[in-house]
């Protein structure tokens, strides 16, 4: 997937991924992180800590908890 023309430039944006930690939502973190977006990474696991870096930020928990959904935005 990082071989595609980088057609979508998503400098400046951010993007929260829900089940980051790995699998769809891990390849969703890196192709949007390749993009140039800025991450919010979540995840149940306390693993999705090891992710951050400059442009990830991370979340442990449930997003269906209402409050880390608005503690994420």
């Amino acid at each position: 997937m990082t071989n595609l023309p980088n057609t979508y430039d998503l400098t400046g944006k951010v993007a929260l991924v829900t089940g980051a930690r790995r699998g769809i939502g891990r390849a969703t973190l890196n192709l949007l992180r390749a993009r140039g977006a800025r991450i919010v990474a979540s995840d149940l696991s306390g693993e999705v800590q090891a992710l951050e870096a400059g442009d990830v930020a991370t979340l442990v928990g449930d997003v269906s908890d209402e409050g880390l959904a608005r503690r994420s935005v």
